[in-house]
């Protein structure tokens, strides 16, 4: 049996130089106490059924630790971080439920305290919150979230309305530190898939709009995202078809989402938020790190069909290139998606290079 194999990635990038500003690391007493480089992830307990977890874990060098440190017997699947909106001091978690009351809930070291809505008509789900904001999306008679909402632990309002022609999608947003929220739209018709990454400030007012239609592997199987070191990861489970069960991490270079490496990351139960105490904001930066220069291909060694696979955004006139040991080109094609499937089967076995220039 005839075996290929692919030893050498060479990259030729050019990317437009940015400012680069620092990630704020939250430092405060909290009532729930905030821990450098780490998030949260709200799950289902294993054990028992319509109960949730909310388990820390450790994020550093795109490696992903437990630290041992679970809140169990939380009420319902979303998770909130922020300053606690009726005492005025402290930080605690904030969760909603999603499925009869539509109360708020705050955790006051022990317990979740329901805050109801007086007069309520909307449905509230997938919170998040830094500071002295909390958000949520937020729906009345659609199947897709339509609106953010914004708690100040007595009211609610709606602040933003994604419109006619889009909804907002992909399992949930983020509160940076300058208290801007962070969210997917994208067409009715195609709701799984985002179009676009929207930031807009707490009263709701649009502060930047970037284009992500280019990045196939976002959207699908989407659960929950959270910023921190100037990156947005963005949760993904089993269903994403082109990299399950992962944290895909996201930076904006030159005005430009660009997608990095995705971390595995394995829960113990089915997964349903993710927040974050240590969030900065989303800053342009002047080059791709190199962390998000590991273009693979899978399989390797192959016999006859292997796939490469880009984890940035390209330019559209960049190309996959693939050439023998003697420079010969076996491949010469556009890129046109993160995931490029290649036939080799009448290829001669041997070493091959894959570029992408």
């Amino acid at each position: 049996m005839k075996y290929i194999f692919f030893a050498i990635i060479i990259f030729n990038i050019n990317i437009c130089a940015a400012q680069v500003n620092q990630t704020e690391v939250v430092n405060k007493t909290t009532s729930v106490p905030c821990n450098p480089n780490t998030f949260w992830l709200n799950c289902d307990d294993p054990n028992t059924l319509g109960v949730y977890n909310i388990r820390e874990y450790t994020l550093i060098n795109n490696f992903i630790f437990s630290t041992g440190n679970v809140i169990y017997n939380v009420f319902n699947r979303n998770i909130g971080y922020c300053n606690d909106l009726t005492l005025g001091s402290g930080m605690t978690f904030y969760d909603v439920d999603s499925y009869f009351t539509n109360d708020f809930l705050r955790y006051d070291g022990s317990n979740w305290i329901h805050e109801p809505i007086p007069n309520n008509t909307y449905e509230y789900f997938n919170i998040a919150g830094n500071k002295n904001t909390l958000v949520a999306h937020a729906r009345l008679l659609s199947n897709f979230p339509k609106y953010i909402a914004k708690y100040d632990g007595s009211s609610i309002n709606i602040i933003y309305d994604s419109g006619l022609t889009k909804s907002i999608t992909s399992g949930d947003l983020v509160v940076d530190s300058l208290e801007n929220i962070w969210f997917f739209e994208s067409s009715d018709t195609n709701f799984l898939k985002p179009t676009n990454l929207k930031v807009i400030n707490n009263l709701g007012q649009l502060v930047h709009d970037y284009n992500v239609d280019y990045i196939n592997s976002i959207g699908y199987g989407g659960y929950g995202m959270f910023i921190m070191n100037n990156t947005l990861y963005f949760g993904v489970d089993y269903l994403n078809p082109i990299y399950p069960n992962t944290l895909i991490p996201l930076n904006i270079v030159a005005d430009s989402v660009i997608q990095g490496t995705p971390i595995s990351f394995i829960a113990p139960a089915a997964r349903w938020d993710l927040e974050s105490c240590n969030q900065g904001t989303l800053t342009s930066i002047k080059e791709v790190p190199a962390s998000y220069k590991q273009l693979s291909v899978y399989p390797n060694p192959v016999t006859d069909h292997f796939s490469v696979y880009i984890p940035y955004g390209t330019s559209p006139s960049s190309h996959i290139i693939v050439t023998n040991l003697q420079g010969a080109i076996f491949e010469d094609r556009l890129v046109k998606d993160n995931k490029i499937p290649i036939n080799c089967e009448h290829w001669p076995a041997g070493m091959y290079l894959v570029s992408v220039v």
